[in-house]
């Protein structure tokens, strides 16, 4: 009785004070102030989450949670329902499950001052005892046929009919195993095939709803690889060439798959004529003589021998001569030679004096440069010239060495700018580059100004390390660096209005300095735009 004075002394509370301008959540304290009333803030369902087999009950609970911390069992003052009753029905708070499928349970609170506050908790129904052949596995293929180093992807399938998903796959969660280890299991059903047989895959899954265990196999046949068809293959299949030159040729073994091996150092290499091409091993032929051949490659494959050809032609061999064809000079003094390789095509006769290695039969003369002999006593020589090595190309002059007679100590050398050809004593010679002039001085390559003084090979040195050339005769020695307008004459130093540069790959020196320091006297003509250098 008391309590029920009480609650109506409150309800008439709140609307006095609603008529008096107060919340409906307000008190007046003691002291005067307003106080804040307690209110429902949330509502909670537990459980929140739960699963219910069809035929079966789950009873929830509510809790009201307040806004001064306190919470209160409201299960019996809320109202209960459920989102899809063809699922879970019930008015709460318990609930039937009705068929397989998810549904939600709300829980809803009224308040005066407050209004509705609704919790909520999520149901799965599943099917406990599904009726036979309602829940089926599958594998699919169900049979399969591939070759060694092939891969096969089986699919599982759960079926539950009756229900709104009735298909899963479950590869990926199911137990795969084979009968025979004829393929490898690489996981979720995948297989790769290791050896030739038939054997049967099997699959087993576990029902995670009801714990149940399905299986299904298949049948898969492994065949042996197919070995693909080969042959082989030369390239290029034909070339030509000079005698002395070296071809080179490739041979590879194409299968029918699209691939390809090089096979061009295991091969075995020959010619049908030796004569005219010569196999130097690994594809490597070297031009002999004039003529046709046959280029044969062959291959011990697999169990098989496989073969190709090509094609190797030779033109009629270039020869090299030299001239002049004989020369006579008196010891002391030197001769220039000229080798000339002539084209057999027509093309012009070409100077390869400085491509030839050169030498001497005879102690009376010697090599003092590139076509430069020297004659060192009365003796009667052959010069040789041989062009880059070859064993085909080459060619020989005479030299008659004389003494007795001093060799005058008066020599003329004439530079012609923009020429590559220049004289000694008349003689006409060749060199590689032509002379400039630059900043009013005329430039000779180091080399053929020293070989056209006088000078060997062993009297004319490059120092790389300190970018120098060395000139040296007859107890005199130059010494100049490259980009540097000082120079040293037997280790006095010089000075010279130029300095020494590098073009086209040659060191190029001022002529009136080197030939000055040897006792020269230099003249240009610039009407013919050459330089003279006598003594």
């Amino acid at each position: 009785m008391k309590k029920t004075l009480l609650t109506l002394l409150m309800v008439f509370s709140m609307l006095f004070w609603a008529g008096s301008g107060f919340a409906a959540n307000d008190l007046i304290g003691g002291d005067g102030g307003v106080e804040h009333w307690v209110h429902i803030t949330s509502v909670s369902v537990s459980p929140s989450n739960t699963s219910v087999a069809v035929g079966s009950q789950a009873s929830f609970t509510a809790t009201a949670y307040y806004s001064d911390g306190s919470s209160q069992d409201v299960t019996g003052q809320c109202s209960w329902s459920s989102s899809d009753p063809s699922v879970l029905s019930g008015n709460g708070p318990g609930f039937t499950g009705v068929s397989p499928g998810h549904a939600e349970v709300s829980a809803m609170c009224w308040e005066a001052g407050s209004g509705t506050v609704t919790g909520e908790a999520m149901v799965q129904v599943y099917q406990t005892t599904p009726a036979p052949g309602h829940v089926t596995l599958s594998i699919s293929p169900s049979t399969y046929t591939l070759r060694i180093g092939q891969q096969v992807q089986f699919r599982a399938a759960l079926n539950r009919s009756g229900t709104r998903d009735p298909y899963s796959d479950v590869s990926s969660s199911a137990a795969w195993s084979i009968d025979d280890h004829i393929a490898t299991s690489s996981g979720g059903g995948s297989f790769v095939a290791s050896s030739p047989g038939t054997s049967t895959v099997r699959v087993n899954f576990q029902d995670p709803i009801t714990g149940q265990n399905f299986y299904d196999a298949a049948e898969l046949t492994v065949l042996p690889p197919v070995k693909p068809t080969a042959t082989l293959s030369i390239s290029p299949a034909s070339q030509s060439g000079y005698a002395g030159d070296v071809r080179q040729y490739t041979a590879y073994l194409r299968f029918s798959d699209g691939s390809s091996m090089d096979v061009t150092n295991s091969a075995d290499w020959r010619s049908n004529d030796s004569s005219v091409a010569y196999s130097m091993g690994s594809g490597r032929f070297e031009a002999k003589y004039s003529g046709n051949c046959t280029i044969i490659a062959t291959m011990y494959y697999s169990g098989q021998t496989y073969s190709d050809t090509a094609d190797f032609h030779v033109y009629n061999n270039d020869s090299l001569y030299i001239t002049p064809a004989t020369a006579t000079v008196m010891a002391g003094n030197s001769v220039h030679f000229t080798a000339y390789l002539r084209h057999k095509d027509g093309r012009a006769d070409e100077d390869v004096t400085r491509l030839c290695n050169w030498s001497v039969d005879n102690s009376g003369a010697s090599v003092a440069g590139k076509g430069e002999i020297r004659g060192t006593a009365k003796s009667q020589s052959n010069v040789y010239a041989i062009y880059k090595g070859s064993s085909t190309l080459s060619a020989s002059a005479g030299l008659t060495v004389n003494e007795g007679v001093q060799p005058s100590s008066h020599r003329t050398i004439a530079f012609q700018v923009g020429s590559n050809q220049y004289t000694v004593d008349g003689a006409v010679r060749t060199m590689e580059v032509s002379p400039f002039i630059s900043d009013g001085r005329t430039y000779v390559p180091q080399g053929y100004l020293g070989y056209a003084m006088g000078m060997d090979e062993k009297e004319i040195t490059w120092d790389s390390a300190r970018q120098s050339v060395t000139f040296q005769k007859n107890g005199v020695t130059v010494v100049m660096t490259l980009g540097s307008v000082s120079y040293y004459v037997n280790g006095t130093q010089r000075t010279m209005d130029v300095p020494p540069v590098i073009k086209n790959n040659r060191v190029f020196c001022p002529v009136f300095y080197v030939a000055d320091a040897f006792g020269y006297h230099v003249s240009y003509d610039a009407l013919t735009r050459s330089v003279t250098v006598s003594r």
